[in-house]
């Protein structure tokens, strides 16, 4: 419960910290995700069920902090936390071994753009917000790639038994 709890506290203050001080990235929707190494270690040390509690508690209490609450933003991030975190539990627990937590990060990375892209798309009713996908695409490789192998990195040097 504690390590929990830590880990529920860090993913808060970087969502907090990317929201707010690492400012809106040049690409609407694009982001470090940088959450989702949180996600990932909690994927591997506790489960799924964690998984999940923790994206909801953290995109909740993030956007209460950052005044984000109810607004678009809002529904934006926890319909991309959601999305995300579903894929990587399924990629963890269907081919990790085959991948590593760089394979689920990719996962999680690229369908956190396309449900926001979705998303956008029901709310103003134009498939043209898919434009963006590819630049999208290469930045959540990029994003991906990236907090998966800190994710690794992390989880190797992680005083907890799995």
């Amino acid at each position: 419960m504690v390590w929990l709890s830590l880990l529920l506290c860090l993913g808060i203050v970087i969502y907090v910290i990317e929201a707010v001080y690492l400012g809106a990235p040049p690409l609407p929707g694009a982001k470090l995700g940088l959450t989702n190494l949180v996600t990932l270690v909690i994927l591997f040390y506790f489960g799924w069920k964690e998984s999940i509690a923790n994206v909801l508690l953290r995109t909740l209490l993030g956007s209460l902090l950052t005044g984000t609450f109810m607004t678009p933003a809002f529904f934006f991030s926890l319909t991309g936390a959601l999305v995300s975190c579903a894929v990587m539990i399924f990629a963890f627990y269907t081919m990790y071994g085959k991948f590593s937590l760089v394979g689920v990060s990719l996962g999680g990375a690229t369908f956190h753009n396309f449900s926001q892209l979705t998303l956008a798309s029901l709310l103003v009713k134009q498939a043209a917000v898919f434009l963006q996908l590819p630049l999208l695409l290469l930045f959540a490789v990029l994003a991906g790639t990236f907090n998966g192998v800190v994710a690794n990195l992390v989880v190797a040097r992680l005083p907890l038994s799995r």
